[in-house]
């Protein structure tokens, strides 16, 4: 038998789940018709042609919210679906098809609030495994284009007592792959990492001075592809921004 104490203790905290933590669920169904860009095209297979079937989109979510210390920090676990139907395709003999289906599936793990009244943490990661259900021979299967498997950030900053804040993170983006290569362009477009730096102090009640650094280390990486992957768009250098805000 437990002791009086080990079960009023076990008590309490069963009571602080169900009163912090719950399940929720979400369902949407969107449809992009064509035109919805203010723009109609005549062009066969183009996704503006009036004769081609709107996109639709279906999207599954199943989660679990759930504060901790007194609600000062906010827990999110999610897994959801989504489905784009009816994309455009090319088929190498029947040309434009507009009966392609992607699908994204995956979880998303955040937390966001205060550990101590001078201690923020803000955090996020997911997995994606987005693919092709339907398409060409070479794309049924493969994975989509651009679009990373894990990705994640941690940004997380500190009071100091004398009014000094300092701040720093980290933001990953994981391998992602390319369908085509018609111009001998790399498969892969590789993962990085890149760390970021902040430092605020408030000069005067109203007079506030910020310092941010991103990619900290000046990482070189590559941020997207163009469509064929023939040419690429180099990520953002080291940068510095120097700020003030001021309260009227």
């Amino acid at each position: 038998m437990q002791p009086a104490s080990y079960t009023r203790h076990h008590s309490a905290f069963a009571r602080f789940i169900l009163l912090f933590a719950f399940l929720y669920a979400a369902f949407g169904v969107s449809s992009k018709p064509p035109g919805t860009d203010f723009t109609l095209s005549s062009a066969l297979g183009n996704q503006n042609n009036p004769d081609v079937d709107p996109q639709e989109t279906h999207n599954a979510e199943l989660g679990v919210k759930w504060d901790f210390f007194g609600g000062r920090l906010a827990t999110t676990a999610a897994v959801f679906q989504t489905e784009n139907d009816k994309t455009i395709y090319t088929d190498p003999v029947l040309g434009p098809i507009p009966n392609g289906r992607q699908t994204v599936r995956g979880f998303e793990l955040s937390a966001s609030g205060t550990l101590t009244p001078n201690w923020a943490v803000f955090a996020g990661l997911a997995y994606l495994d987005a693919r092709y259900e339907t398409g060409t021979a070479a794309q049924v299967g493969a994975s989509l284009p651009l679009v990373p498997r894990v990705s994640g950030n941690l940004w997380t900053t500190y009071g100091l007592p004398f009014g000094l804040t300092l701040g720093g993170g980290a933001r990953y983006s994981g391998e992602t792959s390319r369908l085509q290569n018609t111009t001998g362009a790399p498969v892969n477009m590789p993962s990085y990492w890149l760390f970021d730096a902040l430092t605020s102090y408030p000069v005067t009640p109203r007079l506030t001075l910020r310092f941010n650094v991103t990619n900290l280390l000046n990482e070189d990486y590559v941020q997207s592809y163009n469509n064929n992957g023939g040419r690429f768009s180099p990520g953002a250098p080291r940068a510095y921004l120097l700020t003030a805000s001021l309260k009227f």
